[in-house]
């Protein structure tokens, strides 16, 4: 059998004090998700309120910014360059997610 598992480092990044741990590429939830809870650190989700509309719309905004990301960049690593350390630097969670697409 030719197949082999291949055993790579978590993906790992911080929000509000809380340590993230989650699983690389070629799985694309661990970026999508730091690259969300990056984007909320901007703003003050719990002053917003649980369901509030201002806290719904940061996190659908948070959200397509990651999921346009993960589109246009992400992929099976054997295959595809992706650029995470760019992706989930803090400067790049200011950008317009439709930037270049």
């Amino acid at each position: 059998m030719a197949y082999r598992a291949i055993e790579r480092e978590p993906l790992e990044c911080d929000y509000r004090g809380y340590r993230i741990i989650s699983a690389p590429p070629p799985s694309s939830g661990g970026v999508v998700i730091c690259e969300v809870l990056q984007v909320l650190e901007a703003y003050p989700v719990a002053e917003a309120g649980w369901g509030s509309a201002q806290g719904t719309h940061w996190m659908i905004e948070a959200m397509r910014h990651a999921y346009v990301d993960r589109n246009h960049y992400l992929g099976d690593p054997a295959f595809v360059d992706n650029p995470i350390a760019r992706l989930l630097a803090p400067e790049h969670a200011g950008e317009d997610p439709c930037r270049d697409h």
